[in-house]
């Protein structure tokens, strides 16, 4: 990693840990029945990956503010830059999953990171989820694809996280009990965005 961390690298590492998702549920999927994935499936190779670039991770991370008990999912912090890149995961399959996203963007942009002594300065926040949805992935990952429902939502997390985003998908595997065997059915959604300095 360079020394001037920016979006593209952390989408390169969010990538990577979209992959290595998919590797894994080829071989494994780890709910019963049609239960979803969970979303810590996705922290934690999320956690590998930036680990795999130098990064210290932490899950569940607490905010500075005394008696503030809201927690990031993950936060990876880089020693050498000082960088640090804060973390949600979700399940997304509804315009009220959306709208708990837009929750997390505001509690991104607002962390301040537990003072140790070593000041990290938080540069990029991470939204990740899965969705089995097709009209979900499509209008996520495409410029052209209309929002999945008329429910303003959608067009909200847009409208919050404005054109300096980079959003991206990757296909994840899975097995299919019913057919025995093993397909391409959902997605790793992802949307790296600044956060103010």
């Amino acid at each position: 990693m360079s020394d001037s961390l920016d979006k593209l690298d952390v989408a390169r590492i969010v990538r990577r840990a979209g992959h290595m998702l998919a590797e894994s549920l080829w071989e494994y999927w780890p709910s019963k029945g049609n239960n979803e994935m969970p979303e810590r499936n996705i922290s934690m190779q999320l956690a590998i990956a930036f680990h795999e670039k130098g990064f210290k991770c932490f899950s569940e991370a607490h905010w500075k503010q005394e008696g503030d008990h809201r927690k990031l999912d993950l936060l990876a912090v880089h020693p050498g830059s000082k960088d640090a890149v804060c973390i949600e995961c979700k399940r997304l399959y509804s315009a009220e999953k959306c709208g708990s996203m837009l929750e997390d963007v505001e509690r991104i942009r607002s962390f301040v990171p537990l003072d140790d002594g070593v000041q990290y300065t938080p540069r990029f926040g991470v939204l990740a989820c899965s969705t089995w949805n097709n009209n979900i992935a499509e209008w996520w990952s495409t410029s052209y694809a209309a929002p999945p429902t008329n429910k303003e939502e959608w067009n909200n997390l847009i409208d919050a996280l404005g054109e300096k985003s980079h959003w991206g998908s990757v296909p994840l595997s899975s097995y299919d009990e019913a057919a025995k065997e093993k397909q391409l059915q959902h997605h790793m959604l992802y949307i790296v965005f600044p956060i103010p300095l």
